[in-house]
């Protein structure tokens, strides 16, 4: 009745295969492409396997065929060795080595950038003492200066710890001032010495060698910087009348 409804016309022949294929199995993908789906005979697992495998490249195909373009397969990765895993105790051990030089390094060369700090720091310090105190030596250059009032430094004691190879000074060198603190720079020790020289007029000199030495310590080791001038004296036309005039 619903054959002849649809309009559809009944066929004895039609009819009798659709009966029969009712109870048979669609023939396996295997016999459609005649691969064998069992890599190793009598293994069942072997037989799935190969079985999915030829599923996957039958699926691929047909979507490529269609243009789908399905997503590609992952490359195949090697066995991971022992190797690969992690490092070797002789990587480690370089490893090791390279990073104790390269830390060695580095602290000397912060030890040796520390001590040229200090160093500098010192050197400034004493430039600045030995400018001070020339500067106020430069005020007291004047006539009223008698440098019998004060002590040879030829005749002078030697300090503690000065260098004993050290030259002796000029005979006519003197100490204005002998180890001597700056307020403003506590553990500086200074000297100045004057040393006249010669002038137009003997005995009556009109510049002077001017010589400071600043002292320190430094890590239980004395240090010193040695500065030196030319200062002028202080003339007057009443004290020193130019050539032919009269007193």
């Amino acid at each position: 009745m619903e054959r002849r409804r649809r309009g559809l016309p009944l066929r004895g022949g039609r009819v009798d295969s659709l009966r029969a294929g009712r109870g048979q199995r669609r023939p396996s993908l295997a016999r459609r492409t005649g691969r064998s789906l069992d890599p190793r005979p009598g293994t069942r697992h072997g037989a799935d396997r190969g079985d999915r495998q030829v599923l996957r490249e039958h699926r691929r195909g047909s979507r490529r065929a269609r243009g789908l373009g399905g997503p590609r397969a992952p490359p195949e990765e090697g066995p991971v060795t022992r190797g690969a895993r992690s490092f070797s105790l002789l990587e480690v051990i370089v490893a090791l080595g390279v990073l104790a030089i390269g830390a060695t390094a580095a602290f000397s060369l912060l030890v040796a950038a520390a001590a040229a700090g200090r160093r500098a720091e010192h050197q400034v310090n004493a430039a600045l003492i030995a400018d001070a105190v020339l500067d106020d030596l430069s005020g007291e250059l004047g006539a009223g200066l008698r440098l019998d009032d004060y002590p040879l430094a030829a005749e002078a004691d030697p300090l503690p710890g000065a260098d004993p190879a050290r030259a002796a000074p000029n005979s006519e060198t003197r100490y204005l001032v002998r180890d001597a603190a700056w307020s403003a720079f506590p553990g500086y020790r200074y000297d100045l010495a004057l040393t006249p020289l010669p002038g137009p007029q003997p005995g009556e000199p009109w510049h002077y060698l001017a010589e400071v030495e600043v002292r320190w310590s430094n890590r239980g080791r004395r240090r010193s910087a040695h500065f030196a001038t030319v200062v002028l004296r202080r003339l007057s036309a009443l004290e020193n009348p130019l050539p032919g005039a009269r007193r």
